[in-house]
């Protein structure tokens, strides 16, 4: 079973990723003065890619560390932040750029994931440490004022349409500045449940109920959003029920999204916010388990590789923003880690052994032995015919090993 210090250390190395980036990527060498950025990827140095995902995701990881460097890099991503659009269009070599750059500048300041992002990102920053009330006034307001309805957002901020990722972003941001609004807690907590109609959660289903239940039990620092946690624990069984098969693959899910004749993505690394989840609700039953602990020791590997951890489906270079959500969950698998650790053996072994006991092999050999007892007992009353009560043991052991043999194997 992997340990706590050892996911420690991993998060140790994923925040040397993000600084090194930071600090070497071509990205932050052509911006004015102290100030930094991000792009899409770690460890690609000569790319100059850079953006709100990836700046978001660097200073939500470096904002924690309390080294120098740390502060001085994270105030280099505020910097970047707040003068974005100057720093951006100083860049322009000739007119036509000006025009491409202000048109992109202007879709990410309408994007209420990005915003978002920013802005649970800025509340991560240590409180004197680096100003930040006057990057983060303009952004919370626009998120307050661009609410498609009372229960949440759309995509871009003033859009008439209600969709669950925007929303869950949104909820988290504003929760994480102390802001919680009813209507859109109950709306993702609908979703959670798979109780909202299916016309609000077409752009990721079941991937859409992870991520609105993840926002529901981590958006607070002195609790949930939801005060119900055994209603918290059960969407969160339900979920973990119909998506276990498939924690043995590296899987993200890609939401496609769309404004006027553009195309845009946003990645929802759930199996990331399943385990987080485990750590919080179920530190025994699942983040114990077998399935739970190969996958953490497969993630904290990759993590841990020179590549760093990547989806393979999703690139072959690592995704900061993945890797930013990665670093934050793996903090709540550290907490989980070091709570009831005496228990986590005990419980491992429990569930290893259940695997066995309903494994393909089990259930293959239950058949056969199951249909020698039943035509070995059939073959002795019929040999004997004696009296039924002779041989009834053996029909009532052939029944058992029937019931066992005909229900589906869960692990090959």
């Amino acid at each position: 079973m992997i340990s706590a210090d050892r996911i420690a250390e991993t998060r140790r190395k994923i925040a040397e990723r993000f600084i090194h980036q930071c600090v070497e990527g071509a990205q932050s060498k052509v911006l004015p003065g102290e100030m930094s950025a991000c792009g899409q990827h770690l460890g690609d140095p000569d790319n100059q890619q850079r953006g709100l995902h990836g700046t978001a995701a660097a200073l939500s990881v470096v904002a924690q560390g309390r080294d120098t460097l740390s502060r001085g890099l994270a105030a280099g991503l505020v910097d970047y932040v707040r003068e974005r659009r100057e720093a951006e269009l100083s860049q322009a070599l000739n007119p036509r750029d000006v025009v491409r750059i202000t048109a992109h500048l202007d879709r990410d300041e309408r994007n209420v994931v990005k915003i978002a992002e920013v802005v649970f990102a800025l509340s991560r920053v240590e409180r004197g440490a680096v100003p930040t009330e006057a990057t983060i006034q303009p952004l919370r307001d626009a998120l307050e004022n661009g609410r498609a309805e009372s229960r949440g957002w759309g995509y871009f901020l003033g859009s008439p349409s209600l969709d669950v990722i925007p929303t869950a972003f949104a909820v988290r941001a504003l929760a994480s500045l102390g802001i919680v609004r009813p209507e859109p807690i109950e709306f993702l907590l609908t979703v959670a449940e798979a109780k909202a109609p299916v016309q609000a959660i077409p752009e990721g289903d079941i991937f859409a109920q992870v991520l609105a239940l993840y926002v529901l039990v981590f958006s607070r620092s002195d609790g949930h959003l939801v005060n119900d946690r055994p209603r918290l624990v059960r969407a969160f069984d339900e979920l973990w029920s119909r998506l276990e098969g498939l924690f043995g693959f590296d899987l993200e899910a890609n939401i496609e999204y769309q404004d006027r004749a553009d195309h845009h993505y946003v990645r929802i690394p759930w199996q990331l916010y399943m385990l987080a989840m485990a750590a919080e609700l179920r530190p025994l039953f699942r983040l114990a388990g077998v399935t739970a602990q190969r996958r953490i020791d497969a993630i904290d590997a990759a993590a841990r590789s020179p590549v760093g951890f990547v989806y393979p489906h999703s690139g072959k270079v690592a995704s900061a923003r993945t890797n930013g959500i990665l670093y934050e969950a793996f903090a709540f698998v550290e907490s989980g880690l070091r709570k009831n650790v005496a228990w986590h053996w005990p419980f491992y072994a429990f569930d290893a052994i259940r695997r066995v006991a309903t494994s393909r092999a089990v259930v293959r050999s239950a058949r056969v032995i199951a249909l020698v007892f039943i035509v070995y007992s059939v073959y002795h009353w019929l040999a004997n015919l004696g009296d039924l009560k002779d041989v009834a043991p053996n029909f009532v052991a052939a029944a058992a090993l029937a019931v066992l043999a005909l229900q589906r194997s869960r692990y090959r």
